[in-house]
């Protein structure tokens, strides 16, 4: 082409700088943690907000904050996404995680057994719902679990649903059955 369409903009160094990130950023080849990495660069050397970062890049706000969020999983985690054996979604549902600990866990289990995202999200869902489980269950079971475990000295699990239950008691060896057993008669 003999002519192109170009806007000439006066910039200073800080803003050429920040233009050739944004720039950067727009491009498709960009992985994961360096696309993180750029917003996050954006977000502390520039001041930008995510709102702001995200009106430059063409992203939602949301989406800038998943990239951000995984600049948090720990540094195995991310070497295993730069080298492409775990997705960014998995990478998202992993920085769910609480604890470097769990995450960690998660990320072998991943390799491991070669989860899918969907599998991964499903575990997650499990585990949401056995916290919410022991959260909603009544404090005066609790309570009776805890005084039998004391009295027993083992690990009591009561399950009731309506007038009717059981009671599970744990033990490990046949002399803790005994033990249990001479208690409770």
């Amino acid at each position: 082409m003999s002519e192109v369409p170009v806007i000439v903009r006066l910039a200073s160094d800080k803003d050429k700088l920040e233009l050739s990130i944004i720039e950067n950023v727009q491009r498709h080849n960009l992985n994961p943690l360096e696309e993180a990495e750029s917003y996050r660069r954006l977000e502390e050397e520039f001041g930008l907000t995510r709102e702001q970062i995200s009106e430059q890049v063409g992203r939602s706000a949301a989406t800038v904050a998943q990239y951000l969020r995984i600049l948090k999983l720990p540094i195995v985690i991310q070497e295993a996404l730069r080298d492409n054996q775990i997705t960014f979604s998995h990478a998202k549902a992993i920085v769910g995680y609480p604890s470097k600990l769990e995450q960690i866990k998660i990320f072998k289990k991943i390799l491991d057994s070669n989860l899918s995202v969907h599998q991964l999200e499903d575990l997650g869902k499990k585990k949401a719902d056995k916290i919410k489980e022991e959260a909603a269950k009544d404090p005066i079971l609790t309570s009776w679990e805890d005084r039998l475990s004391r009295n027993l000295g083992a690990k009591v699990k009561i399950m009731k649903h309506a007038d009717k239950g059981s009671i599970k008691i744990d033990f490990f060896s046949h002399e803790e059955l005994r033990n249990i057993l001479e208690k409770l008669s």
